[in-house]
């Protein structure tokens, strides 16, 4: 079976300094914001800008405050005609400002952005990054897990939030990393904002390790397959495979088939070859999940080493002389398209927290038309161009960046192994929906719940335990809000236990937290005092009503185009009039994947054949894309229907 390896090229330990050049005085294109004198009138307003040969962009909510734009490469002489002239108070270039950090080694991430400055002695070209920090303001990765099959992770590195994963070589859920070379990669993906050492591409994503090389850097195809299946079962949005072999598998293929709903990054390769014609696997399999991505260098030239290819290779990304988390705590530079991937790796993650509801296919296409179009890259790869952050976010469409403001009036309430949450719904009609967070020691882990109404119980909970939650809008751009405060609330004490009187106590009727549970009627029992008189015979109990066979009939179709649905049928029959509760629950994974109920409603309905509609709205939960269930019971008897949600 053929084996996997590493695709970095070097790294090797830094030895840096913190510490950071002064950062150059850049400016947005040719812009000017000028400050004219008082008592102007339109036409002599209009007549400066025409004496500066400068237009009008816009004013600023600044008293005799606007912004104008010169011609292009014409910035300066209009900035001196300005200054100059004699209705002007004052006029200065509309400079760029960026997102700051407190990472010691910001200056040396050149990928993230690049100002110029000299890396390991080679200096660099201003702008040929990511523009990170500008994608920063919309999106740092909350909520988005990252796979990374590799060597493993230091697990408790001062700068990676690692979460659970699993170890394919020596199985076990300790993968560790003995090599190196997946903590690199996991630190450029994801490594924290902090006073220390780097910082990731998605700072608020958090890393799930599956070690599938060993610490030589070498694994099995099987390993690999397995731990690509592993990812798509527990319902990673994205992998990072920076490893590779000249021949392909099966079992790697059919895995990723078989989980479209991730998307797979894979690094080109290192041999400064042509994948159109030559192998390089994963990264050639023919599969629309997969995105594979070339190593460029600081000046935006493909780097020496790295694989090509028009139509093999999507687009490229950093790759060389790249600064991230090593084991033992320390950082290295690294030089590789295991280098390159995790930048596109992090990006992925960035949009995908923008929009959880995008598909690997719909993230694919704004990575690929975010790209940077760079001339040495037209014929090397699909794109022709270097990954851009900000422009893969601007790719998604809509001009909101504004988020909405966070739930208030948010409640919890305890309950036999569950608790109630409940807010005040938000009045901003682009509100879509909510994210429910449970607060554990992982601050940047991902939602527990993605409810469309303002409530969600949070089922299968411990007894007589303390759990914390906090709840964020988000809008129909994806921006969401800051954290609602944090609700605490303890879960029921288990019932206690009566022995010695031959009798057990009544069993309570369970909450419907479950589509699989059934709901059975709990015994009547009651001891009976001794020497009483025998108690009159209680009347039988009213026959609760029978439940037919539960149906929905086809998907539920949203049109993201045209905002109408397409609805669904929800049909079963009742042999008698009767209350039933009628539970939405949709398919949510995290470590593992869950049925969580997002909305119930009790009906009063007659007896007979029943039809209710199910559009964008079931039993008060929101529809989204994904896999549903839908439960109809009573005290006596529960059952349930499978539909999907589809967008267009």
């Amino acid at each position: 079976m053929p084996g996997a390896r590493l695709l970095s090229a070097t790294i090797a330990l830094c030895a840096v300094a913190a510490g950071s050049p002064a950062l150059a005085q850049a400016a947005v294109s040719e812009e000017i914001i000028v400050k004219r004198d008082a008592g102007l009138t339109a036409t002599e307003r209009a007549e400066l800008r025409s004496d500066s040969e400068v237009r009008l962009k816009s004013a600023l909510p600044l008293e005799r405050v606007e912004l104008v734009t010169a011609a292009p490469g014409e910035r300066l002489g209009a900035l001196r005609a300005l200054r100059a002239h004699p209705d002007v108070t004052w006029a200065e270039p509309n400079r760029i400002r960026r997102i700051s950090t407190t990472d010691p080694y910001w200056s040396l991430l050149w990928g993230l952005d690049n100002i110029g400055q000299s890396i390991r002695g080679v200096a660099g070209t201003a702008d040929a990054d990511i523009d990170a920090p500008t994608a920063w303001s919309l999106t740092k990765g909350r909520g988005v897990t990252v796979a990374v099959a590799d060597t493993g992770v230091q697990l408790d590195h001062p700068d990676l939030e690692v979460g659970a994963g699993w170890d394919f070589v020596g199985d076990d859920n300790v993968p560790a990393d003995g090599n190196g070379h997946g903590t690199h990669v996991s630190g450029t993906i994801a490594a924290l904002e902090s006073p220390t050492g780097v910082v990731g591409v998605a700072p608020r994503a958090q890393i799930m390790p599956l070690r599938v090389l060993d610490d030589s850097g070498s694994g099995s195809s099987a390993d690999v397959a397995s731990a690509l299946a592993y990812a798509g079962e527990h319902g990673i949005k994205v992998v990072n495979l920076s490893l590779g072999s000249d021949h392909g598998s099966l079992a790697e293929e059919t895995a990723i088939r078989n989980h479209p709903n991730t998307l797979y990054v894979a690094a080109a390769g290192n041999d400064a070859a042509d994948n159109d014609s030559t192998g390089s696997f994963p990264c050639n399999y023919e599969l629309s999940n997969i995105l594979c991505v070339g190593a460029s260098d600081s000046s935006d030239r493909v780097a020496s080493f790295s694989n090509y290819g028009l139509l093999k290779v999507d687009l490229f990304a950093p790759g060389v002389s790249i600064l991230s988390t090593l084991p033992a705590s320390q950082y290295a530079w690294g030089s590789g398209t295991s280098m390159a991937a995790p930048h596109v790796a992090g990006v992925a993650a960035l949009i995908a927290a923008r929009n959880p509801a995008l598909t690997p296919t719909q993230i694919k296409t704004a990575v690929l038309s975010g790209v940077d179009p760079i001339a040495v890259m037209s014929a090397s790869s699909v794109s022709g161009g270097r990954l851009n952050a900000a422009g893969a976010l601007t790719a998604l469409g809509g001009s909101d960046v504004t988020a909405p403001a966070a739930p208030v009036g948010v409640t919890a309430v305890g309950g036999d192994k569950q608790v109630s949450l409940s807010w005040t719904p938000s009045n901003e009609a682009d509100v879509v929906g909510y994210r429910v967070y449970r607060l554990t020691a992982a601050t940047n882990a991902a939602p527990i719940a993605l409810p469309g109404s303002a409530s969600y119980l949070v089922a299968s909970l411990a007894a007589a335990t303390e759990y914390s939650f906090t709840v964020t809008a988000v809008d129909q751009e994806g921006n969401e809000s800051p954290d609602s405060s944090t609700v605490v609330a303890r879960t029921a004490e288990p019932p206690p236990t009566i022995e010695g009187t031959g009798n057990p106590s009544p069993a309570p009727v369970p909450a419907l937290t479950s589509p699989d549970a059934p709901v059975p009627v709990p015994p009547a029992v009651t001891p009976t005092p001794a020497l009483a008189p025998a108690p009159a015979p209680a009347p039988a109990p009213a026959k609760l009503a029978a439940i037919g066979r539960v149906r929905v009939s086809g998907p539920v179709v949203i049109s993201r185009r045209s905002g109408k649905t397409r609805a669904a049928r929800l049909t079963f029959t009742l042999s008698k009039t009767g209350p039933v509760v009628v539970t939405a629950y949709k398919r949510v994974c995290h470590r593992r994947c869950v049925y969580e109920a997002m909305g119930r409603k009790t009906l009063q309905l007659p007896a007979g054949k029943q039809a209710l509609p199910v559009g964008s709205v079931l039993a008060g939960a929101r529809l989204s894309r994904g896999s549903w269930r839908v439960t109809v019971a009573n005290a006596a008897r529960q059952q349930r229907a499978s539909f999907a949600v589809v967008v267009r």
